[in-house]
């Protein structure tokens, strides 16, 4: 980290803010410039059944895992279950 080279406690302070506010603005610039592409939900749904057979456990069973342990699975995973979340809402809200 750059604040290792830094010997004075105030210099130190000002140094990490710095970094911390290049870094923070490097990464909304990514987030910005990124084209963020949307799973339909027909991928979706075969990512969570591929991974749900995987696990060996039927699909309503695995998206209730998925929902209780979100840091257990992959970050596809995660995107998969919030595309089929959003499309089943609007689909029974209907």
């Amino acid at each position: 980290m750059l604040t290792a080279f830094f010997c004075c406690k105030n210099t130190t302070k000002i140094a990490q803010k710095t970094v911390d506010l290049w870094t923070m603005n490097q990464y909304n610039n990514h987030i910005v410039s990124k084209k963020e592409q949307v799973m339909k939900i027909s991928t979706a749904i075969a990512v969570l059944q591929k991974d749900a057979d995987f696990l060996g456990m039927p699909f309503l069973d695995f998206l209730k895992f998925v929902k209780t342990n979100p840091m257990a699975q992959t970050q596809k995973t995660m995107e998969a279950f919030r595309v089929f979340e959003v499309d089943a809402y609007r689909f029974f809200s209907a």
